[in-house]
């Protein structure tokens, strides 16, 4: 948390004449106004230029708190909002000189391009956990195995029979379907068909949610990718993670390790691919 806020400090200054250099000739020359556009300066009106400097320094800070607490990186990668809103700040309120739209402009748009970029490398990440080769469907009813079955139901039908407020799924992992359900009467946790006995959906409880947020401060700059939640044998829910790195600005990512969260407990474990548990690996 004290990372977020020093990060968000320094955010907020960026939003402010702190940053400037013209600000600083000014303190030293003990003029810091643009007399009627004649300099770069502030206007001649102060109380109107305090109020917007201290609603940039404030607008930023919460951004960027909103931004770092949701999951993202404590870097370059994870700043580009932060990057983007105080360009266009600085060059929309005060006058600067035709200079600050070249500059501050530019600022923005290669953020952006940036952004966008990685967004889509981060979506790309791909690891061999991610195959599944085949799932039965199917199955054929104790009584008459000539009569198909259906193993799972829909997300909608899960949160209706749970009396939960939401259910996601289901992924497959492990022989199971498992279907992700918050709120309501049965509250946070996970909902599990085995498809060795599809005739019963079970409901496991949990303490932490599968997101990002979570594990963050565990890896404070590396690009993490929610793979799926798996199950193991004896019904302890895990959510898998892919911890990436990026080879170069441009490039794509390539995944180093990843991590097992434990939704009961909290506790983190860190894995290269060979030695994951089977549960994790079973499809």
């Amino acid at each position: 948390m004290l990372r977020i806020i020093l990060m968000s400090l320094f955010w907020g200054l960026c939003a402010t004449c702190l940053v400037r250099p013209w600000f600083w000739i000014g303190v030293i020359r003990r003029d810091l106004y643009n007399h009627g556009g004649k300099k770069i300066g502030f206007d001649d009106d102060v109380s109107h230029c305090i109020f917007v400097e201290i609603v940039g320094f404030i607008v930023a800070i919460l951004i960027s708190i909103l931004e770092y607490s949701s999951g993202s990186r404590y870097n370059l990668w994870g700043s580009f909002i932060m990057i983007i809103f105080c360009s266009l700040w600085q060059c929309w309120w005060s006058y600067q000189g035709k200079l600050r739209y070249t500059l501050f402009i530019s600022i923005a748009i290669i953020s952006a391009i940036l952004w966008i970029q990685d967004y889509a490398v981060g979506a790309a990440i791909n690891t061999s956990l991610n195959k599944v080769d085949s799932v039965e469907l199917v199955a054929h009813d104790r009584a008459d195995d000539n009569s198909p079955v259906k193993l799972f139901v829909s997300a909608n039908e899960i949160a209706n029979l749970f009396k939960v407020n939401s259910a996601t799924g289901p992924t497959y992992s492990n022989g199971k379907y498992i279907f992700e359900v918050s709120g309501g009467d049965t509250g946070d946790g996970v909902v599990v068909i085995n498809k060795n006995d599809y005739t019963k959906a079970y409901f496991i409880p949990c303490s932490y949610r599968f997101d990002i947020a979570g594990i963050r401060s565990q890896f404070p700059t590396a690009k993490l990718k929610k793979l799926f939640i798996a199950v193991s044998d004896d019904d302890v829910p895990y959510g898998v993670y892919a911890i990436s790195n990026k080879t170069w600005l441009l490039g794509t990512y390539k995944v180093d390790k990843f991590a097992l969260r434990n939704l009961q407990t909290g506790e983190v474990t860190n894995y290269y691919e060979e030695p994951l548990p089977e549960f994790v690996k079973n499809k």
